[in-house]
Protein backbone atom coordinates (compact mmCIF):
# COMPACT_ATOMS: atom_id res chain seq x y z
CA UNK A 1 0.00 0.00 0.00
CA UNK A 2 2.85 2.39 0.94
CA UNK A 3 4.54 1.58 -2.38
CA UNK A 4 1.35 2.50 -4.30
CA UNK A 5 1.07 5.82 -2.45
CA UNK A 6 4.71 6.59 -3.19
CA UNK A 7 4.21 5.93 -6.90
CA UNK A 8 1.18 8.24 -6.94
CA UNK A 9 3.12 11.04 -5.25
CA UNK A 10 6.02 10.68 -7.68
CA UNK A 11 3.60 10.93 -10.63
CA UNK A 12 2.02 14.07 -9.18
CA UNK A 13 5.29 15.71 -8.07
CA UNK A 14 5.97 17.55 -11.38
CA UNK A 15 2.54 19.19 -11.12
CA UNK A 16 2.99 20.32 -7.53
CA UNK A 17 6.42 21.81 -8.19
CA UNK A 18 5.31 24.14 -10.98
CA UNK A 19 4.92 27.74 -9.87
CA UNK A 20 1.55 29.28 -10.64
CA UNK A 21 2.70 32.10 -12.91
CA UNK A 22 -0.21 32.54 -15.32
CA UNK A 23 -3.07 33.25 -12.92
CA UNK A 24 -3.52 33.60 -9.17
CA UNK A 25 -4.02 30.35 -7.30
CA UNK A 26 -7.62 29.15 -7.93
CA UNK A 27 -9.85 28.21 -5.01
CA UNK A 28 -10.39 24.50 -5.64
CA UNK A 29 -13.85 23.00 -5.90
CA UNK A 30 -14.83 19.41 -5.18
CA UNK A 31 -15.77 16.20 -6.94
CA UNK A 32 -19.39 15.49 -6.01
CA UNK A 33 -20.08 12.16 -7.73
CA UNK A 34 -18.11 9.43 -9.46
CA UNK A 35 -19.41 6.62 -11.69
CA UNK A 36 -17.08 3.98 -13.17
CA UNK A 37 -17.89 2.04 -16.34
CA UNK A 38 -15.65 -0.98 -15.92
CA UNK A 39 -16.45 -2.33 -19.39
CA UNK A 40 -15.28 0.77 -21.28
CA UNK A 41 -12.89 1.89 -18.53
CA UNK A 42 -14.49 5.34 -18.45
CA UNK A 43 -14.99 7.27 -15.23
CA UNK A 44 -17.65 9.99 -15.13
CA UNK A 45 -17.26 12.72 -12.53
CA UNK A 46 -19.60 15.54 -11.57
CA UNK A 47 -17.87 18.56 -10.07
CA UNK A 48 -19.18 20.99 -7.47
CA UNK A 49 -19.81 23.65 -10.15
CA UNK A 50 -21.97 21.20 -12.13
CA UNK A 51 -19.34 20.41 -14.74
CA UNK A 52 -19.11 16.84 -16.05
CA UNK A 53 -15.74 15.15 -16.59
CA UNK A 54 -15.09 11.94 -18.55
CA UNK A 55 -11.81 10.11 -17.91
CA UNK A 56 -10.61 7.48 -20.40
CA UNK A 57 -7.05 6.38 -19.51
CA UNK A 58 -5.15 4.53 -22.25
CA UNK A 59 -1.61 3.41 -23.00
CA UNK A 60 -1.90 3.94 -26.75
CA UNK A 61 0.47 6.92 -26.79
CA UNK A 62 2.86 6.80 -23.82
CA UNK A 63 3.29 10.13 -22.05
CA UNK A 64 0.51 11.95 -23.97
CA UNK A 65 -2.85 13.29 -22.76
CA UNK A 66 -5.58 14.75 -24.97
CA UNK A 67 -8.33 16.72 -23.30
CA UNK A 68 -11.24 18.81 -24.50
CA UNK A 69 -13.53 21.23 -22.68
CA UNK A 70 -16.90 21.74 -24.39
CA UNK A 71 -19.46 24.51 -23.97
CA UNK A 72 -22.91 24.05 -25.61
CA UNK A 73 -22.93 27.52 -27.18
CA UNK A 74 -21.54 28.56 -30.54
CA UNK A 75 -21.80 31.07 -33.36
CA UNK A 76 -25.51 30.30 -33.78
CA UNK A 77 -26.12 32.56 -30.77
CA UNK A 78 -25.04 35.60 -32.75
CA UNK A 79 -26.29 37.67 -35.69
CA UNK A 80 -24.69 37.83 -39.13
CA UNK A 81 -23.12 41.15 -38.12
CA UNK A 82 -21.38 39.45 -35.18
CA UNK A 83 -20.52 36.22 -36.97
CA UNK A 84 -16.92 37.09 -37.88
CA UNK A 85 -16.22 38.40 -34.37
CA UNK A 86 -17.69 35.23 -32.84
CA UNK A 87 -16.03 32.73 -35.16
CA UNK A 88 -12.63 34.41 -34.81
CA UNK A 89 -12.88 35.11 -31.08
CA UNK A 90 -10.39 32.32 -30.19
CA UNK A 91 -7.75 33.74 -32.55
CA UNK A 92 -8.24 37.25 -31.16
CA UNK A 93 -7.84 36.01 -27.58
CA UNK A 94 -4.90 33.67 -28.23
CA UNK A 95 -2.95 36.46 -29.91
CA UNK A 96 -2.89 38.37 -26.62
CA UNK A 97 -1.57 35.74 -24.22
CA UNK A 98 -3.52 34.64 -21.14
CA UNK A 99 -4.04 35.68 -17.55
CA UNK A 100 -1.33 38.12 -16.49
CA UNK A 101 1.09 37.06 -19.24
CA UNK A 102 1.16 38.67 -22.68
CA UNK A 103 1.93 36.50 -25.70
CA UNK A 104 5.70 36.95 -25.47
CA UNK A 105 5.82 36.19 -21.75
CA UNK A 106 3.50 33.21 -22.22
CA UNK A 107 5.69 31.72 -24.93
CA UNK A 108 8.70 32.07 -22.63
CA UNK A 109 6.78 30.44 -19.77
CA UNK A 110 5.85 27.48 -21.99
CA UNK A 111 9.38 26.94 -23.31
CA UNK A 112 10.35 23.31 -22.82
CA UNK A 113 6.81 22.29 -21.89
CA UNK A 114 4.72 20.15 -24.20
CA UNK A 115 1.42 22.01 -24.05
CA UNK A 116 -1.06 22.88 -26.79
CA UNK A 117 -4.29 24.78 -26.00
CA UNK A 118 -6.62 25.46 -28.93
CA UNK A 119 -10.04 27.06 -28.43
CA UNK A 120 -12.46 26.79 -31.36
CA UNK A 121 -15.96 28.19 -31.90
CA UNK A 122 -18.33 26.51 -34.37
CA UNK A 123 -22.04 26.73 -35.06
CA UNK A 124 -23.56 24.89 -32.08
CA UNK A 125 -20.74 24.60 -29.55
CA UNK A 126 -17.36 25.92 -28.45
CA UNK A 127 -14.45 23.74 -27.41
CA UNK A 128 -10.89 23.78 -26.19
CA UNK A 129 -9.01 21.07 -28.10
CA UNK A 130 -5.94 20.49 -25.96
CA UNK A 131 -2.92 18.22 -25.75
CA UNK A 132 -0.01 17.91 -23.36
CA UNK A 133 2.59 15.52 -22.09
CA UNK A 134 1.52 13.66 -18.96
CA UNK A 135 4.15 15.57 -16.97
CA UNK A 136 2.89 18.96 -18.24
CA UNK A 137 -0.82 18.33 -17.69
CA UNK A 138 -0.96 20.76 -14.74
CA UNK A 139 0.44 23.54 -16.91
CA UNK A 140 -2.07 22.74 -19.66
CA UNK A 141 -4.97 22.83 -17.22
CA UNK A 142 -3.71 26.08 -15.71
CA UNK A 143 -3.49 27.69 -19.15
CA UNK A 144 -6.95 26.41 -20.08
CA UNK A 145 -8.23 27.93 -16.82
CA UNK A 146 -6.50 31.24 -17.61
CA UNK A 147 -8.08 31.53 -21.06
CA UNK A 148 -11.55 30.94 -19.59
CA UNK A 149 -11.26 33.18 -16.53
CA UNK A 150 -8.84 35.88 -17.75
CA UNK A 151 -8.93 36.19 -21.56
CA UNK A 152 -7.18 39.24 -23.00
CA UNK A 153 -6.88 41.18 -26.26
CA UNK A 154 -3.85 42.95 -27.73
CA UNK A 155 -5.31 45.58 -30.06
CA UNK A 156 -2.03 46.82 -31.51
CA UNK A 157 -0.74 43.34 -32.27
CA UNK A 158 -4.03 42.19 -33.73
CA UNK A 159 -4.45 45.25 -35.95
CA UNK A 160 -0.88 44.90 -37.23
CA UNK A 161 -1.49 41.22 -38.00
CA UNK A 162 -4.75 41.96 -39.83
CA UNK A 163 -3.13 44.75 -41.86
CA UNK A 164 -0.24 42.52 -42.88
CA UNK A 165 -2.60 39.69 -43.85
CA UNK A 166 -4.82 41.97 -45.95
CA UNK A 167 -1.84 43.71 -47.58
CA UNK A 168 -0.36 40.35 -48.60
CA UNK A 169 -3.65 38.79 -49.66
CA UNK A 170 -3.89 37.93 -53.33
CA UNK A 171 -7.45 37.18 -54.45
CA UNK A 172 -7.63 33.89 -56.31
CA UNK A 173 -8.26 34.14 -60.03
CA UNK A 174 -11.87 33.22 -60.70
CA UNK A 175 -12.20 30.08 -62.76
CA UNK A 176 -15.29 28.44 -64.16
CA UNK A 177 -15.10 25.84 -61.41
CA UNK A 178 -14.76 28.41 -58.59
CA UNK A 179 -17.70 30.34 -60.07
CA UNK A 180 -19.70 27.10 -60.15
CA UNK A 181 -18.82 26.21 -56.52
CA UNK A 182 -19.54 29.72 -55.23
CA UNK A 183 -22.90 29.79 -56.99
CA UNK A 184 -23.84 26.38 -55.59
CA UNK A 185 -22.88 27.50 -52.08
CA UNK A 186 -24.95 30.68 -52.42
CA UNK A 187 -28.06 28.82 -53.60
CA UNK A 188 -27.68 25.90 -51.16
CA UNK A 189 -27.43 28.43 -48.31
CA UNK A 190 -30.67 29.99 -49.53
CA UNK A 191 -28.81 33.18 -50.49
CA UNK A 192 -27.79 33.79 -46.87
CA UNK A 193 -24.30 35.32 -47.00
CA UNK A 194 -23.39 34.41 -43.39
CA UNK A 195 -20.77 31.87 -44.47
CA UNK A 196 -19.94 33.32 -47.88
CA UNK A 197 -17.76 36.34 -47.14
CA UNK A 198 -14.37 36.73 -48.79
CA UNK A 199 -11.32 36.38 -46.51
CA UNK A 200 -10.78 40.16 -46.54
CA UNK A 201 -14.44 40.85 -45.73
CA UNK A 202 -14.23 38.39 -42.84
CA UNK A 203 -11.11 40.00 -41.38
CA UNK A 204 -12.48 43.54 -41.70
CA UNK A 205 -15.70 42.51 -39.94
CA UNK A 206 -13.90 41.40 -36.75
CA UNK A 207 -14.41 43.73 -33.79
CA UNK A 208 -11.86 42.88 -31.09
CA UNK A 209 -13.90 44.17 -28.17
CA UNK A 210 -16.92 42.24 -29.38
CA UNK A 211 -14.80 39.10 -29.87
CA UNK A 212 -13.58 39.31 -26.28
CA UNK A 213 -17.12 39.85 -25.00
CA UNK A 214 -18.40 36.87 -27.00
CA UNK A 215 -15.53 34.63 -25.88
CA UNK A 216 -16.38 35.39 -22.25
CA UNK A 217 -20.08 34.67 -22.90
CA UNK A 218 -19.37 31.33 -24.57
CA UNK A 219 -17.36 30.09 -21.59
CA UNK A 220 -19.27 31.82 -18.79
CA UNK A 221 -21.16 28.86 -17.34
CA UNK A 222 -19.10 25.85 -16.31
CA UNK A 223 -22.24 24.03 -15.15
CA UNK A 224 -22.93 23.34 -18.84
CA UNK A 225 -19.37 22.21 -19.67
CA UNK A 226 -18.09 18.71 -20.30
CA UNK A 227 -14.37 17.93 -20.06
CA UNK A 228 -12.95 14.80 -21.68
CA UNK A 229 -9.53 13.29 -20.94
CA UNK A 230 -8.04 10.53 -23.09
CA UNK A 231 -4.48 9.28 -22.81
CA UNK A 232 -1.88 8.20 -20.30
CA UNK A 233 -2.83 9.42 -16.83
CA UNK A 234 -3.90 8.00 -13.49
CA UNK A 235 -7.63 8.69 -12.85
CA UNK A 236 -7.00 8.92 -9.11
CA UNK A 237 -3.94 11.18 -9.01
CA UNK A 238 -5.43 13.54 -11.62
CA UNK A 239 -8.34 14.41 -9.33
CA UNK A 240 -6.60 17.25 -7.38
CA UNK A 241 -5.88 18.96 -10.71
CA UNK A 242 -9.51 18.64 -11.79
CA UNK A 243 -10.71 20.12 -8.51
CA UNK A 244 -8.22 22.96 -8.78
CA UNK A 245 -8.58 24.00 -12.43
CA UNK A 246 -12.02 22.74 -13.50
CA UNK A 247 -14.23 22.61 -10.40
CA UNK A 248 -13.09 26.18 -9.65
CA UNK A 249 -14.43 27.58 -12.94
CA UNK A 250 -17.38 29.98 -12.51
CA UNK A 251 -20.90 28.70 -13.11
CA UNK A 252 -24.17 30.57 -13.55
CA UNK A 253 -26.24 27.34 -13.66
CA UNK A 254 -28.54 28.80 -16.31
CA UNK A 255 -28.08 25.65 -18.44
CA UNK A 256 -28.50 27.45 -21.74
CA UNK A 257 -28.33 25.34 -24.88
CA UNK A 258 -27.27 26.43 -28.34
CA UNK A 259 -29.72 27.69 -30.92
CA UNK A 260 -30.14 25.71 -34.11
CA UNK A 261 -29.75 28.69 -36.49
CA UNK A 262 -29.99 26.25 -39.39
CA UNK A 263 -29.94 27.56 -42.95
CA UNK A 264 -32.02 25.11 -44.98
CA UNK A 265 -31.59 24.65 -48.74
CA UNK A 266 -34.40 25.96 -50.97
CA UNK A 267 -37.44 23.72 -51.34
CA UNK A 268 -38.94 22.42 -54.57
CA UNK A 269 -37.25 21.44 -57.80
CA UNK A 270 -34.60 23.76 -59.22
CA UNK A 271 -32.46 23.39 -62.35
CA UNK A 272 -29.45 25.63 -63.02
CA UNK A 273 -27.26 25.28 -66.11
CA UNK A 274 -24.18 27.48 -66.60
CA UNK A 275 -21.95 27.83 -69.67
CA UNK A 276 -18.51 28.95 -68.60
CA UNK A 277 -14.84 28.03 -69.00
CA UNK A 278 -12.79 25.95 -71.40
CA UNK A 279 -12.88 22.58 -69.64
CA UNK A 280 -13.96 19.93 -72.11
CA UNK A 281 -15.91 18.09 -69.41
CA UNK A 282 -19.27 19.01 -67.89
CA UNK A 283 -19.79 19.06 -64.11
CA UNK A 284 -23.05 17.90 -62.52
CA UNK A 285 -24.20 18.17 -58.90
CA UNK A 286 -27.53 17.09 -57.47
CA UNK A 287 -28.73 18.07 -54.00
CA UNK A 288 -31.67 16.36 -52.30
CA UNK A 289 -32.89 17.67 -48.93
CA UNK A 290 -35.73 17.51 -46.44
CA UNK A 291 -36.72 16.98 -42.84
CA UNK A 292 -36.31 13.57 -41.28
CA UNK A 293 -36.13 11.66 -38.00
CA UNK A 294 -32.76 11.03 -36.41
CA UNK A 295 -31.81 7.78 -34.68
CA UNK A 296 -28.50 5.96 -34.26
CA UNK A 297 -29.79 3.26 -36.56
CA UNK A 298 -30.71 5.83 -39.22
CA UNK A 299 -27.13 7.15 -39.09
CA UNK A 300 -25.71 3.66 -39.69
CA UNK A 301 -28.23 2.89 -42.42
CA UNK A 302 -27.02 6.02 -44.24
CA UNK A 303 -23.46 4.66 -44.20
CA UNK A 304 -24.62 1.43 -45.82
CA UNK A 305 -26.85 3.19 -48.37
CA UNK A 306 -23.98 5.46 -49.35
CA UNK A 307 -21.70 2.47 -49.83
CA UNK A 308 -24.29 0.66 -51.94
CA UNK A 309 -24.90 3.72 -54.11
CA UNK A 310 -21.22 4.29 -54.68
CA UNK A 311 -20.72 0.70 -55.78
CA UNK A 312 -23.68 0.66 -58.16
CA UNK A 313 -23.21 4.11 -59.66
CA UNK A 314 -19.48 3.67 -60.22
CA UNK A 315 -20.13 0.44 -62.11
CA UNK A 316 -23.02 1.69 -64.26
CA UNK A 317 -21.99 5.29 -64.99
CA UNK A 318 -18.40 4.38 -65.82
CA UNK A 319 -19.69 1.81 -68.29
CA UNK A 320 -21.93 4.40 -69.96
CA UNK A 321 -19.25 7.10 -70.05
CA UNK A 322 -15.57 6.07 -69.87
CA UNK A 323 -14.75 9.77 -69.34
CA UNK A 324 -16.67 9.82 -66.04
CA UNK A 325 -14.58 11.48 -63.35
CA UNK A 326 -14.86 12.44 -59.68
CA UNK A 327 -18.03 10.59 -58.70
CA UNK A 328 -18.82 11.64 -55.12
CA UNK A 329 -21.77 10.70 -52.93
CA UNK A 330 -22.46 12.24 -49.53
CA UNK A 331 -25.56 11.74 -47.36
CA UNK A 332 -25.64 13.71 -44.12
CA UNK A 333 -28.10 13.68 -41.25
CA UNK A 334 -28.10 17.03 -39.47
CA UNK A 335 -29.27 16.77 -35.88
CA UNK A 336 -31.07 19.48 -33.93
CA UNK A 337 -34.57 20.54 -32.93
CA UNK A 338 -35.70 19.82 -36.50
CA UNK A 339 -33.40 17.12 -37.96
CA UNK A 340 -32.96 17.28 -41.71
CA UNK A 341 -30.91 15.53 -44.36
CA UNK A 342 -28.88 16.52 -47.39
CA UNK A 343 -27.83 14.05 -50.07
CA UNK A 344 -25.31 15.24 -52.65
CA UNK A 345 -24.20 13.41 -55.78
CA UNK A 346 -21.67 14.93 -58.14
CA UNK A 347 -19.57 13.89 -61.13
CA UNK A 348 -17.78 15.19 -64.22
CA UNK A 349 -18.51 13.69 -67.61
CA UNK A 350 -18.71 14.14 -71.37
CA UNK A 351 -21.04 17.15 -71.97
CA UNK A 352 -23.23 15.03 -74.22
CA UNK A 353 -23.87 12.60 -71.35
CA UNK A 354 -25.20 14.92 -68.60
CA UNK A 355 -28.85 14.07 -69.20
CA UNK A 356 -28.45 10.33 -69.77
CA UNK A 357 -26.15 9.89 -66.74
CA UNK A 358 -28.54 11.84 -64.52
CA UNK A 359 -31.31 9.52 -65.71
CA UNK A 360 -29.18 6.43 -65.05
CA UNK A 361 -28.29 7.72 -61.61
CA UNK A 362 -31.96 8.19 -60.76
CA UNK A 363 -32.72 4.77 -62.20
CA UNK A 364 -30.17 3.08 -59.90
CA UNK A 365 -31.68 4.86 -56.88
CA UNK A 366 -35.12 3.56 -57.86
CA UNK A 367 -33.66 0.04 -58.14
CA UNK A 368 -32.31 0.25 -54.60
CA UNK A 369 -35.74 1.42 -53.44
CA UNK A 370 -37.24 -1.67 -55.04
CA UNK A 371 -34.62 -4.35 -54.41
CA UNK A 372 -32.23 -3.13 -51.73
CA UNK A 373 -28.75 -4.62 -51.47
CA UNK A 374 -28.06 -8.32 -51.81
CA UNK A 375 -28.09 -10.13 -48.45
CA UNK A 376 -24.58 -11.48 -48.99
CA UNK A 377 -23.22 -7.98 -49.73
CA UNK A 378 -25.05 -6.48 -46.75
CA UNK A 379 -23.74 -9.17 -44.42
CA UNK A 380 -20.15 -8.60 -45.57
CA UNK A 381 -20.42 -4.83 -45.17
CA UNK A 382 -21.93 -5.13 -41.67
CA UNK A 383 -19.09 -7.42 -40.62
CA UNK A 384 -16.59 -4.89 -42.00
CA UNK A 385 -18.25 -1.98 -40.15
CA UNK A 386 -18.27 -3.80 -36.81
CA UNK A 387 -14.64 -4.82 -37.25
CA UNK A 388 -13.62 -1.25 -38.14
CA UNK A 389 -15.21 0.26 -35.02
CA UNK A 390 -13.64 -2.43 -32.86
CA UNK A 391 -10.23 -1.67 -34.36
CA UNK A 392 -10.69 2.08 -33.93
CA UNK A 393 -11.07 1.62 -30.19
CA UNK A 394 -7.29 1.30 -29.97
CA UNK A 395 -6.98 4.94 -31.05
CA UNK A 396 -6.96 7.97 -28.73
CA UNK A 397 -8.32 10.16 -31.52
CA UNK A 398 -11.30 7.82 -31.93
CA UNK A 399 -12.19 7.97 -28.24
CA UNK A 400 -11.78 11.73 -28.06
CA UNK A 401 -13.98 12.32 -31.12
CA UNK A 402 -16.55 9.76 -29.99
CA UNK A 403 -16.84 11.11 -26.44
CA UNK A 404 -17.04 14.69 -27.71
CA UNK A 405 -19.91 13.75 -30.01
CA UNK A 406 -21.73 11.85 -27.27
CA UNK A 407 -21.30 14.81 -24.92
CA UNK A 408 -22.44 17.31 -27.51
CA UNK A 409 -25.75 15.49 -27.87
CA UNK A 410 -26.00 14.50 -24.18
CA UNK A 411 -25.79 10.79 -24.97
CA UNK A 412 -24.38 7.91 -22.96
CA UNK A 413 -20.78 6.87 -23.77
CA UNK A 414 -21.90 3.27 -23.26
CA UNK A 415 -23.92 3.51 -26.50
CA UNK A 416 -20.90 2.17 -28.36
CA UNK A 417 -21.55 -1.22 -26.76
CA UNK A 418 -24.84 -1.36 -28.69
CA UNK A 419 -23.18 -0.69 -32.06
CA UNK A 420 -22.82 -4.35 -33.17
CA UNK A 421 -26.42 -5.12 -32.19
CA UNK A 422 -27.80 -2.15 -34.12
CA UNK A 423 -25.68 -2.92 -37.18
CA UNK A 424 -26.77 -6.58 -37.19
CA UNK A 425 -30.43 -5.48 -37.01
CA UNK A 426 -30.22 -3.57 -40.31
CA UNK A 427 -32.06 -5.32 -43.16
CA UNK A 428 -32.41 -4.74 -46.93
CA UNK A 429 -35.83 -3.25 -46.14
CA UNK A 430 -34.14 -0.54 -44.04
CA UNK A 431 -31.90 0.38 -46.97
CA UNK A 432 -34.84 0.45 -49.40
CA UNK A 433 -36.81 2.70 -47.07
CA UNK A 434 -33.85 5.05 -46.58
CA UNK A 435 -33.38 5.42 -50.34
CA UNK A 436 -37.05 6.35 -50.65
CA UNK A 437 -36.73 8.99 -47.89
CA UNK A 438 -33.47 10.63 -48.93
CA UNK A 439 -34.04 10.61 -52.68
CA UNK A 440 -37.78 11.27 -52.86
CA UNK A 441 -37.16 14.19 -55.23
CA UNK A 442 -39.55 16.65 -53.59
CA UNK A 443 -36.65 18.99 -52.91
CA UNK A 444 -34.02 18.57 -55.60
CA UNK A 445 -31.55 21.06 -57.02
CA UNK A 446 -29.57 20.14 -60.11
CA UNK A 447 -26.55 22.20 -61.11
CA UNK A 448 -24.74 21.71 -64.42
CA UNK A 449 -21.60 23.50 -65.62
CA UNK A 450 -21.06 23.16 -69.37
CA UNK A 451 -18.10 24.33 -71.49
CA UNK A 452 -18.74 27.86 -72.76
CA UNK A 453 -18.05 26.79 -76.34
CA UNK A 454 -21.15 24.57 -76.36
CA UNK A 455 -23.56 27.44 -75.68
Amino acid sequence: MKKQIAIGILWLLPFLNKAQNIVPEPIAGKIKTEIKDTVLNITTLTLSNGMKVLLKPTDTEPGVVYFAVLSPMGTSEYSNADYSSAFNAPQVVKMAGAGKLDQKALQKYLTGRKVSINPVVVKTYSVFNNRSSTADLATALELNYAYITSPQIDKARFEANIKETIDNYKPPVETANSFFRDTIALIENNFNTRYLQTPVQTLKAINQDRSLQIFKQLFADASTFTAIFVGQFDPQTIKPLLEKYLASLPATSKHKTAKDAVIYPPTGKIEKVFYKGTDTRAHVELLYSGFTTYTKKAEYVVDILQNELNKRLTSRLKTEDPDLYGLCIDISLNRGNKPYFTATLEFACNPSKTESLTKSLTDEIRKIEGDGPLQIDLKALKTEMISAVKGNQNSNSFWLAYLKKQSQYNENPADISNYPTIIESITPEDIKKAATIYFNGKNRIRFVLMPEAIK
